[in-house]
């Protein structure tokens, strides 16, 4: 008889690592640091909510330095853990993973978030400043009740100290790092459908680069940012649940070089950032500049920011 792929789920843990903990404290560490270096010297704060393409990708940086901060912590709780595993049984563990698990799922949302106004942005502009600040409120309020949400869950769970009990080993574990284990199922499913389509959007603006009515430096830049964010995540998203399933077998080693890829990803994406904003700076002035021509026929020394064609939509383009 074939051997069951029945998916076994567990918060009992696995054995750490040893070696991987400079690597992981490295490459978390230089993902928020870069991402934090990226929202407040690439971005103009003045632009987050007047132009919703602008103000996803800033808040998908923004909470990818977040999530790598809280990654950093985690990571500093579970090699404090004196019992040499990965566990969700230890209740400081437990405690950095709910704050992980829901940043996490905020940078996907926004990524995907950023994907469709980037992609709105090139074929069908929005008409006005007000239809964008109405966009990014509407966006801000329904992921941060959906942060808000899941965050208040698994507080009020992991406070009720309810147990349930695990057949497997005959324990009685916390009820709360039983829902996070599920729950971490559907996270993984939001950033795969989140790179899936971010993907699709990239790949389809680069194809049409030469039919864009505006300008084709962009999709080079997002080309790559978004084809190595899926580099840098998608290995894990795919293997790790494959592995839970007995599908394939990975060495402990392997799955956590796969975690400190996805832990570099905030910095690989802020290099590449930096490096393209000039890219992103001309899509955006040149759709400015083609609504400016169709919609008005004032000198352009008239039209206030960000429509005046001296202004560019972030900082180190005005360097």
């Amino acid at each position: 008889m074939a051997p069951s792929r029945r998916l076994q789920l567990t918060v009992d843990g696995f054995d750490r690592v040893e070696p991987m903990l400079l690597v992981y404290i490295v490459a978390s560490a230089l993902s928020a640091g870069m991402c934090y270096a990226t929202c407040v010297s690439v971005f103009k704060w003045s632009n987050v909510f007047r132009e919703a393409g602008h103000g996803t990708l800033f808040l998908f940086f923004c909470c990818e330095c977040l999530w790598s901060c809280a990654m950093l912590a985690r990571t500093c709780a579970v090699f404090a853990n004196t019992r040499g595993i990965d566990t969700l049984e230890d209740p400081l563990t437990l405690d950095v993973t709910i704050a992980t698990e829901v940043l996490f799922n905020a940078t996907s949302l926004w990524l995907g978030l950023a994907a469709y106004e980037i992609h709105r942005r090139a074929l069908r502009p929005r008409p006005s400043i007000e239809s964008s600040r109405r966009a990014m409120l509407w966006y801000c309020a329904s992921v941060g009740l959906f942060a808000a949400t899941m965050l208040a869950v698994l507080i009020a769970y992991d406070a009720s100290d309810l147990l349930y009990f695990d057949a497997s080993d005959g324990a009685w574990d916390a009820l709360a790092a039983w829902i996070l284990e599920y729950m971490s199922w559907g996270t993984r499913a939001i950033r795969l459908i989140a790179l899936v389509y971010a993907a699709t959007v990239a790949g389809r603006l680069y194809c049409r680069r030469a039919q864009l009515q505006h300008n084709n430096s962009l999709p080079t830049a997002l080309v790559a940012i978004v084809g190595l964010f899926f580099v840098l995540n998608m290995p894990i998203l795919v293997l790790e649940p494959l592995h839970k399933l007995h599908v394939i077998s990975i060495s402990a080693v392997t799955e956590s070089l796969l975690k400190a890829l996805t832990f570099s990803s905030g910095a690989v994406i802020s290099l590449v950032m930096g490096l393209s904003v000039a890219g992103y700076d001309a899509f955006y002035t040149s759709t400015v500049e083609a609504k400016q021509g169709t919609t008005c026929r004032r000198p352009t020394h008239h039209l206030p920011p960000p429509y005046h064609r001296a202004s560019s939509f972030f900082v180190l383009s005005d360097s």
